[in-house]
């Protein structure tokens, strides 16, 4: 009998699989620590105004090294560019590492600055790769099914990611942390070499868009950044302040991730061109309801429930959304098409932290600043859900 060769030349023969599995073991390295970054950074004596300043230079930063790596990607190859922004991330978590010493014998604005830097530079190459990537390997007719599957396989790596991290937190130490992920992401390296070059052409114009025309259409991408910063970065930095211990985080974002994960999977199979808006409609509803409701939770046990609705319902947005907009690169031009989005989702993002910096000059309390932010971002996820497929 005909033995199959589980050999991982065959298992990456196809450009989809080497991408699945680096973005997922990418994933789950990044999942481990990025809900407990903010708590990290006020672990380290930073104030609620700084640890908000961190996350507005990766923003800023964040849109200027993508524009970089879609320009290398185009000469080089989007490979050479996923592949450089690893070493990078390696070295972000070295110098969380040694974060101490770092703020032992520099300015401790000047190494946030610094940090939030790397690590923008290396997210910028990474998902200027990933796009392109994804964008050039995804077919037409099984879009909606790919994003699926690559967004659930992330999702998938990254459920026991929160409560992993939490546990070596508690038990450890960030720093015993920081060296598990770089471990990780040398490993997230390897699929890289067993697949073929491929590159994009990309010419940018800013004016172009930001014409009236462009903003129309992209403004969804705003409100996307929007969305995210509320529910990615000030909802666990929330939790913190509700006096939910580390553990308690950990085990409710892997929950969360599961349900995400399994409903990204059943969306992706169950969408198609006929359902997209209703099924984004639908979400919409509720995951903004859950962004608000939780913040009026003091319990670890109904907080975990309501952001079980919440990752559902996201999935429902999440899927349809980037559909949409792989199958919108492919008509309009890869690069360009998603240069805009990163232009006005980092726009988005960076409005989001200026207005908590606003709102805590006004307010003073740190609290009632991420609960009014995270009430923002919900109301943003219907401004999401207008997105449009465009034609030929």
């Amino acid at each position: 009998m005909h033995r199959p060769h589980l050999k991982i030349q065959y298992f990456l023969k196809s450009e989809m699989n080497e991408l699945y599995v680096t973005h997922s073991l990418r994933s789950f390295a990044m999942s481990t620590i990025s809900v407990f970054m903010p708590i990290f950074l006020l672990k380290k004596e930073f104030s609620f105004l700084a640890v908000i300043l961190y996350f507005a230079f990766n923003t800023f930063f964040g849109t200027i090294f993508m524009y970089a790596g879609l320009k290398l990607a185009s000469k080089k190859g989007v490979k050479h560019v996923i592949t450089v922004s690893m070493p990078i991330l390696i070295a972000f978590f070295l110098l969380l590492y040694n974060f101490d010493y770092l703020l032992l014998h520099f300015n401790r604005y000047l190494v946030l600055f610094f940090v939030s830097g790397i690590i923008a530079f290396s997210g910028g190459l990474y998902f200027a790769g990933f796009h392109v990537d994804f964008a050039k390997c995804s077919s037409k007719e099984k879009v909606d099914s790919q994003v699926g599957i690559v967004n659930a396989l992330s999702m998938v790596f990254s459920i026991i990611g929160p409560f992993f991290g939490a546990l070596v937190i508690s038990i450890f130490s960030f720093e015993v942390l920081f060296i598990i992920i770089i471990l990780v992401l040398f490993v997230a390296i390897i699929p890289l070499f067993f697949s073929e070059e491929v590159s994009e052409p990309f010419e940018f114009k800013l004016k172009k868009s930001f014409s009236r025309k462009s903003i129309k259409k992209n403004y969804v991408f705003f409100a996307e950044g929007m969305r995210d910063y509320a529910a990615r970065i000030f909802w666990p930095f929330l939790l913190f302040f509700l006096a939910i211990n580390l553990k308690s985080i950990g085990g409710i974002f892997t929950l969360s991730n599961a349900l995400l994960a399994l409903f990204t999977f059943y969306v992706g199979k169950k969408m198609n061109d006929g359902n997209r808006h209703r099924i984004m409609n639908f979400g919409a509803w509720i995951h903004s309801l859950s962004l608000v409701v939780r913040t009026l939770l003091k319990t670890a046990s109904t907080i975990a429930i309501t952001q079980g609705f919440g990752a559902i319902s996201f999935s429902m947005i999440n899927i349809p959304f980037h559909s949409v907009l792989y199958s919108n690169s492919k008509k309009k031009g890869i690069a360009y098409t998603i240069f805009s989005r990163e232009i006005f989702l980092h726009t988005g993002r960076l409005v989001m932290t200026l207005l908590a910096i606003a709102l805590f000059f006004i307010l003073k309390d740190p609290k009632t600043v991420l609960i009014i932010s995270i009430i923002i971002g919900a109301i943003f996820t219907f401004f999401m859900i207008q997105i449009q497929e465009e034609s030929e």
